[in-house]
């Protein structure tokens, strides 16, 4: 299920509206967004322009570590004056463990580039309540695992049934 608005915009003077329009940084947190683990990385654009054409990429890492684990790029985009927007990078199926974590945010447009490096921290019980709460998760029934083991179990019995019979003949 997708919405989006349609925005208006009446001016009383020739002035250029798509021009002008300043990105700052209020907060990055890691919460849920409809049932789904999200790193929310919360914007603002304080002035009475718009920013139009705008480019976001957002990159998460563990604290200290080179690897990206989640990415998210966004071409095309709109914020409209005098608001804050969050962008939302979507962390998957997986588990969210806790810890410290990097967040690389990069906006630009035909004007202007903001670059920002921020930290989030997670601890361990904002961390279960995501995992708990989330809709998108993999579950594995109890059952599973028993039921794999058992035929595991019956399946080195059933080689080694043939295996004998092979040597008997």
């Amino acid at each position: 299920e997708t919405g989006y608005t349609i925005g208006m915009v009446l001016t009383e003077d020739a002035a250029q509206y798509n021009s002008g329009g300043e990105l700052g940084f209020k907060n990055v947190d890691v919460l849920l967004s409809n049932g789904s683990k999200v790193v929310g990385v919360t914007l603002q654009n304080d002035q009475p322009k718009m920013i139009d054409q705008l480019k976001m990429s957002v990159k998460v890492r563990k604290k200290g570590s080179d690897k990206v684990l989640f990415e998210k790029k966004g071409e095309d985009l709109s914020v409209a004056p005098n608001t804050n927007f969050t962008y939302q990078v979507p962390l998957g199926m997986e588990n969210v463990e806790a810890g410290k974590y990097s967040v690389e945010i990069t906006a630009q447009n035909q004007e202007k580039e903001w670059n920002w490096t921020k930290e989030v921290s997670v601890t361990n019980e904002a961390a279960a309540k995501l995992n708990e709460e989330a809709v998108d998760k993999v579950i594995t029934p109890r059952w599973v695992p028993i039921i794999t083991v058992i035929l595991g179990v019956m399946l080195i019995g059933l080689i080694i049934v043939i295996a004998n019979r092979r040597r008997s003949i």
